[in-house]
C-alpha cells in the first residue's frame, strides 16, 4: 500500500479566492466596466508584446465542482474572443457535472485560461465531485489520459504531499505534461 486517501472528508478542496476588498478610488486602466480588467487586459498585464497565444495547444483544468456553460459563452462574449475554443468535459466518478457552490472558480479558471491563451486549440475540464480524497484520482485521469501538455488548477488540497501524488507528477513530467 502507498498511500489511502478519502477516509475523511473533514476538510475538502476549496479555492483559495478571497474575499472581494474594497478598493481606493484610483482609476482603473482596463478594458471592462469602470476601468476593471478583463480579457485581454490579463495578458497585456502579465505578458505584454508577447506573440505567443497557445495556439495549437490544450490545456487541462482540473476542477472540484462544474459550470455553467453558457457563463464561458458570455465571457467571450463580453470581452469580444474571436476564436470560440472548444471545452471537452471529462465527468470522472460518475460526476454529474452540475453547477455547484463553487461554478464562480471553475469559470474562472476556464476564462483565464482563453484571456492569458486565446489560440488555445481546445481546453480539457476535468471534473469530479468534491470530496478530500479525489485528488488523486482526477490527477490520475488527467495523466493516464495524457491529452493536454499543460495542466492547471486553482484548488487547494489538504491532504498534503503523498507518494501517490509525487509518482503522478512524475509521470505527468516524464509525459512532458506541465
Amino acid at each position: 500500500v502507498v498511500n489511502i486517501t478519502g477516509l475523511s472528508d473533514f476538510s475538502r478542496p476549496h479555492p483559495l479566492s478571497h474575499p472581494a476588498v474594497p478598493l481606493s478610488a484610483r482609476p482603473f486602466s482596463g478594458s471592462g466596466p469602470n476601468g476593471w480588467l478583463r480579457g485581454a487586459d490579463f495578458r497585456n498585464a502579465y505578458v505584454p508584446g508577447t506573440p505567443l497565444n497557445g495556439a495549437g495547444q490544450t490545456v487541462g483544468l482540473l476542477q472540484f465542482d462544474g459550470y455553467n456553460k453558457i457563463d464561458i459563452t458570455n465571457y467571450e462574449n463580453q470581452v469580444g474572443l474571436m476564436n470560440y475554443v472548444p471545452l471537452t468535459n471529462v465527468l470522472i466518478n460518475f460526476f454529474n457535472g452540475s453547477a455547484g457552490a463553487h461554478n464562480d472558480e471553475v469559470c474562472l479558471d476556464i476564462e483565464m485560461s482563453l484571456a492569458m491563451a486565446p489560440g488555445l486549440s481546445r481546453v480539457i475540464v476535468y471534473e469530479i465531485q468534491n470530496s478530500a480524497g479525489n485528488a488523486p484520482t482526477i490527477l490520475n485521469r488527467m495523466a493516464t489520459d495524457n491529452l493536454a501538455g499543460q495542466l492547471s488548477s486553482s484548488w487547494f488540497w489538504p491532504t498534503g504531499p503523498s507518494t501517490t501524488v509525487d509518482n503522478i507528477f512524475k509521470n505527468m513530467a516524464a509525459q512532458g505534461q506541465s
